[in-house]
């Protein structure tokens, strides 16, 4: 069980990010990291199959998505590696090195968001401006792993 003194650390360190980290999920969702859908079968009407294709997001934008990810970690203390794993789809990898031979800790997520689909469709903001509007925060992936990327990314423990 965790100890209580831990989660208000931990509550408290939040509480003192939060600022900070609103304003990074706003940049990272304004970056439209669109994963390139594949062709895929999907049901008609009817029962029929089709096939649906899906444009990816303007060039790069998963590749700027991951630089400024990284950003944010070396600003935090870690060393950093883009790993391209598709032509346009790097991976970022941060690491820091702990005081102790201990066990290690790991963080995983990923920067493509699905299509934002039709804009009449959105009742709060613009899917690629963060906005807040009572206490929630209204976007492409900013309740996903953006918004996870940036909490975990912007403090590692014991970084300066």
């Amino acid at each position: 069980m965790l100890d209580r003194a831990i989660e208000r650390d931990v509550a408290s360190a939040v509480d003192e990010l939060c600022g900070e980290i609103v304003g990074a999920v706003s940049e990272l969702v304004a970056i439209p990291s669109v994963a390139p859908l594949r062709f895929a079968d999907v049901a008609q009407p009817g029962g029929h199959a089709g096939v649906v294709a899906h444009a990816p997001s303007p060039a790069g934008c998963e590749q700027q998505a991951a630089q400024y990810l990284q950003e944010l970690m070396e600003d935090s203390g870690l060393s950093t590696e883009l790993l391209e794993v598709e032509q346009g789809r790097p991976n970022v990898v941060g690491r820091m090195v702990g005081a102790s031979a201990g066990r290690s800790l790991m963080f995983v997520g990923h920067l493509d968001v699905v299509p934002a689909g039709p804009p009449d469709r959105w009742t709060v903001g613009d899917p690629w401006s963060a906005t807040e509007v009572g206490g929630r925060l209204y976007g492409r992936g900013t309740a996903g792993m953006k918004r996870g990327r940036c909490r975990c990314d912007l403090r590692m423990p014991g970084a300066s």
